[in-house]
């Protein structure tokens, strides 16, 4: 009777590796994870909003992440699952006055999506892994991480700033009588918009994915 070997080869293991640390396209955090959906939704509505939810993610994803592996990596890691959103409240504190000092009061723009990236998934979605990831991953991962969400939501403020105003960065580049997309900057258009993209760059990424797959499959 034949068997099957079910051990992966090198090109299929090289492959489930790219696949895996491709945080931008293939396994964005956002897209493909949906974490952090909520600020998206909400607050996101443009150029700017955007530029301030980045900045805000910078100063609080990747530092979360390296500093309570380090911290776990002290303890043996015990308390992960309280550590990674108590790492995330004492790293907002300063993190919130430099966005104050750099942004001034348009940050009240963001509401209460501002200081809820603390107990957002995007953050602390590690809390929940009982295997402890060296500082080295951390980083790395982080800053792909980070990267990931960045990519989606510039992508996503910019189209709904155009779309709801015809502007961006608060510059008419649209000169139609109407708006096209009015609803855009409200939470219920970002729902619809979000849903939207989140669909074609899913079906994209896994077209992706079935090929790299396919491909290391034949070598």
């Amino acid at each position: 009777m034949a068997t099957h070997n079910t051990n992966p080869s090198p090109a299929q293991r090289a492959v489930l590796q790219r696949i895996q640390n491709d945080r931008v396209f293939m396994n964005n955090p956002v897209m493909l994870q949906g974490l952090g959906l909520a600020p998206i939704v909400v607050a996101d509505t443009s150029c700017r909003n955007a530029v301030m939810l980045i900045a805000a993610l910078a100063l609080l994803l990747v530092p979360t992440r390296v500093l309570t592996v380090a911290v776990l990596t002290i303890t043996g890691n015990r308390g992960h699952y309280v550590l990674y959103p108590f790492m995330a409240a004492l790293i907002y504190i300063p993190a919130y006055l430099l966005l104050v000092e750099i942004f001034g009061t348009d940050l009240l723009l963001l509401g209460l999506y501002l200081p809820i990236l603390v107990v957002d998934p995007l953050i602390i979605n590690r809390n929940e892994r009982t295997r402890l990831e060296t500082i080295t991953s951390a980083l790395k991962q982080g800053i792909s991480t980070f990267f990931g969400a960045a990519a989606v939501v510039f992508l996503m403020g910019a189209i709904r700033e155009f779309l709801a105003t015809g502007c961006l960065f608060e510059h008419q580049v649209y000169f139609g009588s109407t708006n096209l997309m009015p609803l855009a900057n409200q939470p219920s258009g970002g729902f619809i918009l979000l849903g939207l993209i989140c669909a074609i760059w899913r079906y994209a990424a896994n077209a992706k994915k079935l090929h790299l797959t396919q491909e290391a499959v034949w070598k």
